[in-house]
Protein backbone atom coordinates (compact mmCIF):
# COMPACT_ATOMS: atom_id res chain seq x y z
CA UNK A 1 0.00 0.00 0.00
CA UNK A 2 1.08 3.86 -0.60
CA UNK A 3 0.95 5.93 2.06
CA UNK A 4 -0.19 9.48 0.77
CA UNK A 5 1.22 11.94 3.08
CA UNK A 6 0.12 15.81 1.78
CA UNK A 7 3.16 17.89 3.01
CA UNK A 8 2.43 21.20 3.29
CA UNK A 9 5.06 23.60 1.36
CA UNK A 10 5.63 26.79 2.54
CA UNK A 11 4.75 29.67 -0.28
CA UNK A 12 5.71 32.97 0.22
CA UNK A 13 2.57 34.54 -0.45
CA UNK A 14 0.48 32.85 2.65
CA UNK A 15 3.54 34.45 4.94
CA UNK A 16 2.94 38.11 3.60
CA UNK A 17 0.51 40.12 5.54
CA UNK A 18 -2.41 41.70 3.48
CA UNK A 19 -3.32 45.16 5.15
CA UNK A 20 -6.88 45.98 4.91
CA UNK A 21 -9.94 47.68 6.51
CA UNK A 22 -11.82 46.58 9.65
CA UNK A 23 -15.54 46.08 9.74
CA UNK A 24 -15.20 49.25 12.04
CA UNK A 25 -13.45 51.41 9.67
CA UNK A 26 -16.17 50.79 7.33
CA UNK A 27 -18.80 51.11 9.05
CA UNK A 28 -17.36 54.66 10.33
CA UNK A 29 -17.51 55.84 6.28
CA UNK A 30 -20.60 54.56 5.87
CA UNK A 31 -22.00 56.74 8.30
CA UNK A 32 -19.85 59.27 7.73
CA UNK A 33 -21.62 59.29 3.74
CA UNK A 34 -25.23 59.10 4.94
CA UNK A 35 -24.88 61.69 7.37
CA UNK A 36 -23.24 63.94 4.65
CA UNK A 37 -25.60 63.41 2.39
CA UNK A 38 -28.74 63.52 4.88
CA UNK A 39 -27.18 67.59 5.31
CA UNK A 40 -27.02 68.17 1.15
CA UNK A 41 -30.47 66.49 0.66
CA UNK A 42 -31.87 69.05 3.10
CA UNK A 43 -29.94 72.02 1.86
CA UNK A 44 -31.24 71.04 -1.40
CA UNK A 45 -34.59 70.47 -0.54
CA UNK A 46 -35.68 74.53 -1.10
CA UNK A 47 -34.45 74.79 -4.00
CA UNK A 48 -36.17 71.71 -5.72
CA UNK A 49 -39.12 73.34 -4.23
CA UNK A 50 -38.40 76.44 -5.97
CA UNK A 51 -37.82 74.95 -9.80
CA UNK A 52 -41.23 72.82 -8.68
CA UNK A 53 -43.01 76.53 -8.33
CA UNK A 54 -41.61 77.32 -11.57
CA UNK A 55 -44.20 75.45 -13.29
CA UNK A 56 -47.19 77.08 -11.99
CA UNK A 57 -45.90 80.68 -12.90
CA UNK A 58 -45.04 78.84 -16.65
CA UNK A 59 -48.52 77.41 -16.90
CA UNK A 60 -50.20 80.36 -15.93
CA UNK A 61 -47.68 82.72 -17.97
CA UNK A 62 -49.11 80.43 -20.87
CA UNK A 63 -52.42 80.41 -19.78
CA UNK A 64 -51.89 84.40 -20.28
CA UNK A 65 -50.82 84.55 -23.23
CA UNK A 66 -54.14 82.44 -24.25
CA UNK A 67 -55.91 84.83 -22.82
CA UNK A 68 -54.62 87.78 -24.52
CA UNK A 69 -54.72 86.12 -27.58
CA UNK A 70 -58.32 85.36 -27.22
CA UNK A 71 -59.09 89.01 -26.40
CA UNK A 72 -57.59 90.40 -29.10
CA UNK A 73 -60.06 88.55 -31.25
CA UNK A 74 -63.04 88.30 -29.11
CA UNK A 75 -62.27 91.24 -27.17
CA UNK A 76 -63.70 89.47 -23.84
CA UNK A 77 -61.35 86.96 -21.43
CA UNK A 78 -62.51 83.12 -22.19
CA UNK A 79 -63.94 81.36 -18.74
CA UNK A 80 -63.24 77.91 -20.56
CA UNK A 81 -59.85 76.25 -20.82
CA UNK A 82 -60.52 74.11 -24.27
CA UNK A 83 -61.47 77.04 -25.93
CA UNK A 84 -58.43 79.13 -25.36
CA UNK A 85 -56.69 75.93 -26.58
CA UNK A 86 -54.93 74.91 -22.90
CA UNK A 87 -54.82 71.17 -22.19
CA UNK A 88 -53.89 70.37 -18.56
CA UNK A 89 -50.93 67.69 -18.54
CA UNK A 90 -51.31 65.01 -16.52
CA UNK A 91 -51.27 65.30 -13.19
CA UNK A 92 -48.40 63.36 -10.54
CA UNK A 93 -51.08 62.02 -8.42
CA UNK A 94 -52.94 60.30 -11.83
CA UNK A 95 -49.39 58.64 -13.35
CA UNK A 96 -48.01 62.16 -15.24
CA UNK A 97 -45.51 64.86 -14.15
CA UNK A 98 -47.64 67.67 -13.80
CA UNK A 99 -47.34 69.01 -9.81
CA UNK A 100 -50.06 71.88 -10.33
CA UNK A 101 -53.64 71.69 -11.68
CA UNK A 102 -54.34 74.97 -13.59
CA UNK A 103 -58.10 76.26 -13.58
CA UNK A 104 -60.05 79.55 -14.92
CA UNK A 105 -61.59 80.84 -11.35
CA UNK A 106 -63.50 84.16 -13.15
CA UNK A 107 -63.84 85.40 -16.30
CA UNK A 108 -65.55 88.67 -17.65
CA UNK A 109 -65.54 91.32 -20.80
CA UNK A 110 -63.06 93.51 -18.32
CA UNK A 111 -60.86 90.45 -16.77
CA UNK A 112 -60.08 87.01 -15.43
CA UNK A 113 -58.70 85.28 -12.61
CA UNK A 114 -56.64 81.95 -12.94
CA UNK A 115 -55.23 79.76 -10.19
CA UNK A 116 -52.70 76.95 -10.44
CA UNK A 117 -52.86 74.80 -6.86
CA UNK A 118 -50.49 72.20 -6.42
CA UNK A 119 -51.71 68.23 -6.01
CA UNK A 120 -48.26 67.40 -4.17
CA UNK A 121 -47.67 68.74 -0.47
CA UNK A 122 -44.23 69.73 -1.15
CA UNK A 123 -42.52 69.69 2.12
CA UNK A 124 -45.23 67.81 4.28
CA UNK A 125 -46.56 70.49 6.33
CA UNK A 126 -50.03 69.82 5.32
CA UNK A 127 -50.23 73.18 3.24
CA UNK A 128 -50.54 73.06 -0.78
CA UNK A 129 -49.12 75.60 -2.90
CA UNK A 130 -51.79 78.09 -4.86
CA UNK A 131 -50.30 80.19 -7.33
CA UNK A 132 -52.92 82.79 -9.02
CA UNK A 133 -52.20 85.37 -12.00
CA UNK A 134 -55.34 88.20 -13.75
CA UNK A 135 -55.26 89.92 -16.86
CA UNK A 136 -52.09 91.96 -15.73
CA UNK A 137 -50.17 88.98 -16.22
CA UNK A 138 -48.68 89.49 -12.20
CA UNK A 139 -48.36 85.68 -10.86
CA UNK A 140 -48.62 85.49 -7.00
CA UNK A 141 -47.96 83.12 -4.35
CA UNK A 142 -51.33 83.66 -2.40
CA UNK A 143 -50.81 80.34 -0.40
CA UNK A 144 -47.41 79.29 -0.10
CA UNK A 145 -46.32 75.80 0.78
Amino acid sequence: MYSMSIQRKNYPFFQTKVSGLSLLEVLTVLIIIGLTSLVVVRNLSPTVNKVKQKEAKIQLQLIHTLQQTYFMEFTKYSGDLEELGYAQRPLSTQGGDANYKVDLLDASISGYKARATAVVDFNQNGTMDVWEMDQSGKVVNSVKD
